[in-house]
């Protein structure tokens, strides 16, 4: 019942003190704990084994899509009887996303490759915002500036009351109407610095 999220989180069985499962609601919750090996204190260097505390820590899961699946992870949390400094235990499953698994991550770039999926479209599949999508995009995906055409043409439109920019600029190719690219920002000295990344600037002659 268990190898395939055991698989999944990349947990050594070796590594797996305890699993248990629930299922609520029409979401699946698996409860883990790793052996208990101790850390190195971060700052005297010192093996600790004493446990200071425990933390439950949410992660979401994805493995199935349109399925919502969550891993409540029982974290050790280690003290230095010396320097009294904590330390958390590491693990293989959770991503540089506090709240989301390496599996999570990995489903949103696959869905990704098809350029029909939207960022709210993955969302919903995956159960995670589409913010969270967008991020996972912007860190992981980097796409190729297109080179400026002889004539373009430039418009803001108006993107999220919730981003730092509520307004941004678009530019597009005025010969096919094809984007060229997406300026996070409309003004004008942000404008420009981005401008500037562009293999080829064209100026304006007298």
């Amino acid at each position: 019942m268990y190898n395939d999220i055991i698989r999944t989180l990349n947990i050594k069985v070796d590594n797996l003190d305890s699993i248990d499962y629930a299922f609520k609601n029409n979401h699946s919750y698996y409860f883990i704990k790793l052996v208990s090996k101790g850390v190195f204190c971060p700052q005297c260097g010192r093996y600790i084994t004493k446990v200071h505390a425990y933390d439950s820590i949410f992660l979401k899961h994805s493995i199935f899509i349109s399925h919502h699946t969550a891993v409540i992870y029982k974290r050790r949390r280690y003290i230095c009887p010396f320097c009294r400094i904590t330390k958390s235990e590491s693990n293989p499953f959770q991503s540089s996303h506090p709240k989301l698994t390496n599996e999570t991550v990995k489903n949103v770039l696959i869905l990704l490759k098809d350029y029909n999926q939207t960022f709210s479209m993955v969302a919903r599949k995956l159960n995670i915002s589409p913010t969270m999508v967008q991020t996972i995009f912007d860190e992981h995906v980097q796409i190729d500036r297109k080179p400026l055409s002889k004539a373009i043409c430039m418009d803001e439109f108006y993107f999220s009351r919730k981003s730092k920019n509520k307004y941004a600029c678009l530019l597009i190719n005025f010969r096919n109407g094809l984007v060229i690219d997406v300026l996070p920002s409309r003004k004008k000295r942000k404008s420009k610095i981005l401008f500037q990344n562009y293999s080829i600037i064209r100026k304006r002659t007298g």
